[in-house]
């Protein structure tokens, strides 16, 4: 193709009503309303120089051909090529901007967004962007040094094409989709050049990446991201890969409550290269069948599910460590669930860790589970396996299930009677290890005495109905906030007191107080005040702290607290309707040492004189009404007469 000469700095071009013919009533009505009109302006060097209102599906156009050049796309204008490439210049920094409702661009092939230079599609507030026929790959970053940004931002802004992405193709490629902006293709591909990055962002409710078949993450490049956030959507109809070919290094981060990554087909995690899935903050993952560790000995693959709500889901087969090494580990609440035939290091050249750790944390399969080769499976401080099927342990002597302090593993059918029993249920060569203290090393779970080192329970309801469940140590509680009289800094308590003492236990980010079971709570042996001929707890649901999350507040009978004189801190503890244990501490001072210093002497009774009689708001001094009526009286002094001297 030749040359065409640089455009003008700056051209308009717009799109106006001819009002020669128009009877003079319509034109009167005309110009008492705004008329709109559509706008195209360009700047610098775009190719062909023409008015692109003139453009057709023909036409090849070049953006920043020869130097820097823009076209921006306004107002419902809409323009039409066959080609389109944003900087083909290598020195070139070039643009399209396609704004608003009704401003559309259609190119009958593909668009090359940083040919060679680095080069910028922006579809905004509406704008939609796309091809009319199947061809070519659309690429953003072709050549090689160049870059090349596409994003799609707000409702209604699209880009759909009937062909493939490329991000990163031989140079530097980022595609961002935001707030609620829409993406579709056949297949989605990142990071195919060997020195190419490439970032794929999916942003906030409703964004979207749809693609009708394959969804391919770092082909071969070393540096290669999708991340999936607030809300943003990903979806394939066919496989879903991370880390393809030998070399490549790939990560995909699938974060918050509403994110997911939805496949048709399998999902592979480290196929020849090194791949990593970490969903997090309830992010959910689903496809068919998984293999972690792939194709040969080169290939690794990480998947991390962690924290409340975060899930993966397979409906199919799950393989992990096929031929490569693989690593899955499920921490603080998540969960993994997954049907059919699973199988834990299948190649003598693989290797395989699976870890299962913290309260509510858990992985379900219904199927069989067979751990074969260079297998680890460690379960600790309330992490859960539960098996359907049967669980087969070992072609050799080099994989274990582990259980530490507080793991649980759970097989269907009822074997509670002995530990023997259990094993019964296990399949190969039994190898369940308990963390020995007493040696300070693994050993075999048929050494562990049952009360100490572990304990035996067929389940007849829930989710665990039929199972018997091996639970190894004490689960170590989880930590709460807790606040003893909210409000007061000092948090006085009075222990002759024939009250009760308000007890908040907060919700954070990581807990929700309103799942604790109010009848399980103790505070340093009290339980919750109930009043009404024990019809009514004391104990409510509200912010307590004011910071728009809903907190449990509870009433504790202070004359069945027992505490120590001296004592300074006191634990509530609990349990969580799905039995999760609790627990959490707060500082406390106790009546009449006023002032903390260990001693009940002149200070304390000059903070009650000074208070006497003092009401309401009047007392200045919180300290001196040691019952909290709100009143400094005679059983304020008397709290301090009854320790005097101690």
């Amino acid at each position: 193709m030749s040359k065409v000469g640089k455009a003008a700095p700056s051209q308009r071009y717009t799109t106006r009503v001819r009002l020669s013919f128009i009877p003079a009533a319509c034109f009167m009505l005309l110009c008492l309303t705004q008329p709109v009109i559509a706008a195209i302006t360009t700047t610098g060097s775009v190719t062909p120089y023409s008015d692109p209102n003139t453009w057709s599906l023909d036409t090849y156009a070049y953006i920043g051909y020869s130097g820097d050049g823009s076209i921006s796309v306004t107002d419902g204008s809409d323009v039409k090529s066959s080609y389109c490439q944003i900087a083909y210049d290598p020195n070139s920094t070039a643009s399209i901007t396609v704004d608003g409702n009704g401003s559309s661009w259609i190119s009958r092939r593909i668009f090359f967004v940083g040919g060679h230079g680095d080069g910028t599609l922006r579809i905004i507030n509406g704008g939609k962007v796309g091809d009319d026929v199947s061809g070519p790959s659309s690429e953003i970053g072709h050549g090689e040094g160049s870059k090349g940004y596409v994003t799609v931002d707000g409702n209604g802004s699209t880009w759909r094409t009937l062909t493939g992405i490329s991000v990163g193709y031989k140079g530097d490629g980022t595609l961002e989709i935001t707030n609620g902006g829409f993406v579709s293709n056949s297949s989605t591909f990142t990071g195919l050049g060997t020195n190419s990055t490439s970032q794929l962002i999916v942003d906030g409710v409703g964004s979207t990446l749809a693609c009708s078949r394959s969804v391919s993450i770092g082909y071969l490049s070393k540096n290669s991201t999708l991340s999936i956030t607030n809300g943003g959507t990903v979806s394939g109809l066919e496989e879903a890969a991370i880390g393809i070919l030998n070399g490549s290094i790939a990560s995909v981060i699938v974060d918050g409550v509403g994110s997911n990554w939805t496949n048709g087909g399998r999902m592979i995690v480290g196929n020849h290269g090194k791949g990593s899935l970490t969903i997090t903050n309830g992010g959910l993952v689903s496809n068919t069948y998984s293999i972690i560790g792939h194709e040969d000995a080169n290939a690794e693959g990480t998947v991390t599910v962690d924290g409340k709500n975060s899930k993966w889901v397979n409906s199919g087969h799950f393989y992990i460590g096929y031929r490569g090494r693989a690593t899955l580990s499920i921490t603080n609440g998540g969960t993994v669930v997954s049907n059919n035939h699973c199988a834990i290091g299948l190649s003598p050249h693989s290797s395989s860790n699976v870890n299962v750790e913290g309260s509510g944390t858990n992985w379900t399969h219904y199927g069989d589970l067979e751990a074969r080769q260079n297998v680890l499976l460690s379960i600790s401080n309330g992490g859960l396996v539960s098996i359907a099927g049967t669980l087969t342990i070992g072609f050799n002597a080099d994989q274990y299930v582990d259980l530490s302090t507080g793991g649980m593993l759970a097989l269907k059918g009822q074997a509670d009677d002995s530990i023997t029993s259990f094993l019964d249920l296990v399949g190969g060569s039994d190898e369940i290890r308990f963390w020995d203290d007493s040696i300070g090393d693994w050993s075999h779970i048929a050494n562990a005495t049952y009360g100490e080192d572990y304990t035996l329970d067929y389940i007849t309801e829930g989710d665990l109905a039929g199972y018997t469940l091996l639970t190894v140590g004490k689960i170590s509680p989880l930590l709460v906030e807790i606040d003893v009289k909210p409000g007061s800094d000092v948090n006085p308590i009075n222990l002759k007191s024939g009250g009760v003492i308000p007890v908040a236990i907060l919700t954070t980010e990581t807990f929700d107080a309103t799942t604790v079971d109010i009848n399980t709570i103790e505070l340093s042996g009290a339980a919750v005040a109930v009043r009404g001929n024990g019809k009514h707890i004391m104990a409510e649901q509200t912010d307590v702290d004011g910071d728009g999350d809903i907190d449990l507040l509870v009433h504790i009978e202070t004359q069945q607290l027992v505490i120590d004189p001296g004592t300074t801190i006191v634990t509530l503890t609990g349990e969580t309707f799905d039995g999760t244990k609790i627990e959490g501490t707060d500082d406390i001072k106790l009546v009449g040492d006023l002032n903390g210093d260990g001693t009940v002497d002149l200070v304390d009774l000059n903070i009650i004189l000074i208070q006497w009689g003092k009401k309401g708001a009047a007392i200045t001094d919180l300290r001196a009404d040691t019952n909290l009526n709100g009143d400094v009286g005679l059983e304020d002094l008397n709290a301090v007469l009854i320790d005097w001297g101690k």
